[in-house]
């Protein structure tokens, strides 16, 4: 999986795992947002530091094509 997809897809997967948490477990869903947040933070820092070193397709960085 390459950086792009997963700072798309850890946020919204977090989200659509919290839609199934009751509301009386506020402490643990704030905690698991924030952690959700951190690896999004994480991943595209790791993405910035990698972005004088990657190749230019077409005059773009960082492309991801689909099959």
């Amino acid at each position: 999986m390459s950086l792009l997809t997963a700072i798309i897809l850890v946020p919204l997967l977090t989200a659509l795992g919290l839609v199934f948490v009751p509301r009386n477990l506020r402490f643990g869903v704030r905690l698991v947002a924030l952690a959700s947040s951190a690896l999004t933070l994480l991943l595209a820092l790791g993405l910035f530091l990698r972005y004088d070193a990657a190749p230019a397709v077409d005059g773009f960085k960082f492309v991801q094509q689909i099959p």
